[in-house]
C-alpha cells in the first residue's frame, strides 16, 4: 500500500481514507460523501486482510464502521 500526501492510503487500485474521530454512523457516512467517498464495502478475502492488518497495527480503536451490502438473494 501507499499513503499519499492527503491521507488517503491506495492498496490495489482501491483508495482509503481513516478518521478516527468519533461519529455517529450517519455522520460517518456523511464525513465519507463529503470527501467524495463512502464507507468501505469489503470485496473479498484480500481486502478484509489488508483493512484488518492495517487496522490492528496502526490505529487502538475498538470498532470501525463498514458498509455492508445485501442484495435480493442474501447473497
Amino acid at each position: 500500500f501507499v499513503i499519499l500526501d492527503d491521507g488517503w492510503i491506495v492498496n490495489n487500485d482501491f483508495h482509503y481514507y481513516f478518521n478516527t474521530q468519533e461519529l455517529p454512523m450517519e455522520k460517518a457516512r456523511e464525513f465519507c460523501r463529503n470527501n467524495f467517498g463512502d464507507l468501505v464495502v469489503i470485496d473479498g478475502d484480500s481486502e478484509r486482510r489488508f483493512l484488518w492488518r492495517y487496522i490492528a497495527k496502526k490505529f487502538r480503536i475498538n470498532s470501525f464502521y463498514i458498509g455492508l451490502l445485501l442484495g435480493l438473494d442474501k447473497k
